[in-house]
């Protein structure tokens, strides 16, 4: 079986360094990035399942979700932010088809919801 590909955008280098270990515990590949402009400017991993972002402003929030949608195929996105997952969706309709995980997170909410955006991947 084909490992899951994540792009992870995380601006804080302690965090990062932790998803990194996180990731290959359970056998992810990761690409990560520091900023929005970097995951857009850097070219796409080929097979790229998961997409996990770290962002607050609604501006860095639209423009990944404007670059993640014109790819050919969207990667499954989970959105880390200190922002109300209520607030985010009625502000940014884009937000509506992302997994939103209010800060702090907790290393099991992001196994959950890995899991859920993996299992409606399997459904698709």
């Amino acid at each position: 079986m084909t490992p899951l590909a994540i792009i992870l955008v995380e601006a804080d280098p302690s965090v990062r360094e932790a998803f990194q270990a996180f990731a290959q515990a359970l056998g992810f590949v990761l690409t990560v990035f520091e900023t929005v402009d970097a995951a857009i400017a850097g070219a796409r991993p080929l097979g790229t399942d998961i997409l996990i972002a770290d962002l607050s402003a609604d501006a860095d929030i639209r423009r990944l979700l404007a670059w993640s949608g014109a790819l050919g195929t969207r990667p499954a996105t989970i959105l880390l932010t200190h922002q109300s997952p209520a607030m985010l969706e009625r502000r940014l309709a884009e937000a509506r088809d992302i997994k939103v995980l209010r800060k702090p997170v907790a290393a099991a909410e992001i196994l959950d919801a890995l899991k859920a955006v993996t299992d409606t991947r399997g459904r698709a």
